[in-house]
């Protein structure tokens, strides 16, 4: 069909009502499970447990977390600060990753795996949703050309089903960029080692390092054990300073194994922990 015969045979909703144009959902079953599986995800974030150190060596599942060679800031009154990447404010979350406004929890050790899998359904929905949406108004061949879709709005605009269907485009397309973005780049950062508060602690600390502010000891008698000082030019008693090459490479060290073992290990850490049960 030409542009000739286009603007000859109007384009409205009535022509092709009975061709279901507008009508060409996504199967009710697919809808059905993202929908209830992105509820579940909601939830289970919502009232999961971070990973919360609740005395000196214990999270909430009662597993003990075992040092891993890395960094720990000193001073904390809540834990015994042994281990690395922990935040502390108000309380301690081991592996702390961000606060999340969506929803109204920290996303750190024990539900960074649910985190995870809750931002690939909203990926999985948005995108089902815009797809949903863009075959129901380009279904058929008129609307593929610039100059149908064209029409097909000229004469369309004033339906209300129309203007739904055009701002449910509008949302769906950047909730699904959004949502992909999102997921990829928490995949990225785990791939490096890392989770989203460790990355920036670790680009400041290396910044700060190269300044030569501060440095990096090994405790003589605890090897494992590193810990930041202020540089000054006597000697540590019971602690021997650590060469800038090797801080900066211990300084870029995360909370995860680089590569596919980190997503494999952010999954096996996921536990279903309530964050209001008291130990």
């Amino acid at each position: 069909m030409d542009w000739y015969q286009l603007q000859n045979k109007p384009v409205s909703l009535n022509n092709y009502d009975n061709e279901s144009v507008l009508c060409t959902p996504t199967p009710q079953l697919i809808l059905f499970t993202v929908s209830f599986l992105n509820l579940i995800a909601l939830i289970k974030l919502f009232s999961s447990d971070p990973g919360r150190i609740v005395d000196d060596t214990v999270i909430a599942t009662g597993e003990k977390i075992k040092a891993d060679n890395s960094l720990y800031r000193p001073g904390c009154e809540q834990c015994s600060n042994t281990v690395a990447h922990i935040q502390h404010e108000g309380q301690c979350i081991y592996k702390y990753d961000h606060e999340c406004g969506w929803v109204c929890n920290t996303i750190g050790y024990l539900n960074k795996s649910t985190f995870l899998f809750y931002l690939f359904i909203q990926a999985v929905s948005s995108i089902s949703g815009f797809s949903n949406v863009l075959s129901s108004i380009s279904t058929q061949s008129t609307f593929l050309s610039y100059k149908g879709f064209q029409l097909f709005l000229a004469q369309n605009m004033s339906s209300v089903y129309v203007k739904f269907l055009l701002i449910k485009l509008f949302i769906d397309f950047f909730g699904s960029l959004i949502s992909v973005l999102t997921l990829f780049s928490h995949l990225k950062l785990i791939l490096t080692g890392h989770s989203l508060r460790s990355k920036e602690e670790s680009v400041s600390l290396v910044k700060t390092l190269k300044k030569k502010t501060i440095v990096l000891v090994r405790n003589e008698k605890e090897p494992e054990i590193i810990e930041i000082f202020e540089n000054r030019e006597e000697e540590l008693e019971g602690f021997s300073k650590i060469e800038l090459k090797e801080a900066i490479q211990i300084a870029q060290k995360g909370c995860y194994p680089r590569g596919i073992n980190g997503i494999k290990q952010a999954f096996s850490e996921g536990k279903c922990t309530y964050r209001w049960k008291i130990i």
